[in-house]
């Protein structure tokens, strides 16, 4: 697998759509956000493994989480995201950080009304990364740091692929925020990646054709002759 280009720490002065509306940031790399679902939630929460409190484990396909989830990342609704991993510390108004799963989940069930506010704590720099794969509108949680093709496979985005080593430009995408360009077949999740927002990636052609920008930072001018100046022109 080949290594991502670098990509900037978006813990200082985030840029980008409406998926990262809401949120604070904290001391460890933190941020903490409310969300609003309505009953059922449709998530699997779970104690953790090696330290007090409960964690978002699973997010129910067709549930009240993943509906909430495609309207953030999809239609643009201002908001935050759920993400796999992150910690329940409040319910409603009750914080219950630390508590066990008991404690929590009899918090969810006896709050009044036809939704349910958690607020969550997410490790930004840590932990795994949601992408969305447009125009398929596809989207999954992966792991930094894992092949961006065997995502992209997982979730059948309809990506091209036409050669073995990426430079046809077939399956490249750029990222919907720094126009980073990435070769699907051979790049990995970004380790450095700020997972409050999420990972949106575009037919880099389609962006080229449209926007007439894309960032080659990560090329260079080495590339760009290898490609007579680039698959795309200028």
């Amino acid at each position: 697998m080949e290594s991502s280009p670098p990509h900037p720490d978006r813990a200082e002065g985030d840029r980008g759509p409406k998926a990262g509306l809401g949120r604070k940031r904290i001391e460890g790399g933190r941020a903490v956000f409310d969300v609003t679902l309505l009953k059922p939630l449709g998530l699997t929460p779970k104690n953790f493994p090696n330290r007090p409190g409960v964690g978002i484990a699973k997010i129910k396909e067709g549930g009240n989480t993943e509906f909430w989830n495609k309207k953030v990342l999809l239609e643009d609704v201002p908001g935050m995201f759920v993400l796999e991993g992150d910690e329940v510390v409040g319910v409603n108004d009750t914080i219950c950080e630390g508590k066990d799963l008991e404690t929590v989940s009899k918090l969810v069930k006896e709050s009044p009304g036809d939704t349910v506010t958690l607020k969550l704590v997410r490790n930004y720099l840590t932990g795994p990364v949601k992408i969305v794969w447009k125009p398929s509108l596809k989207m999954g949680t992966y792991k930094r740091g894992a092949l961006l093709r065997a995502c992209e496979e997982t979730l059948g985005a309809n990506v091209r692929y036409s050669c073995e080593d990426g430079w046809c430009s077939s399956c490249w995408h750029a990222e919907d925020n720094y126009m980073t360009v990435y070769r699907i077949c051979k790049m990995d999740v970004p380790e450095k990646w700020d997972n409050v927002m999420p990972f949106v990636l575009l037919s880099a052609l389609e962006v080229k054709n449209t926007k007439g920008a894309l960032n080659r930072t990560s090329w260079g001018r080495r590339e760009e002759t290898r490609l007579g100046l680039g698959a795309f022109g200028r």
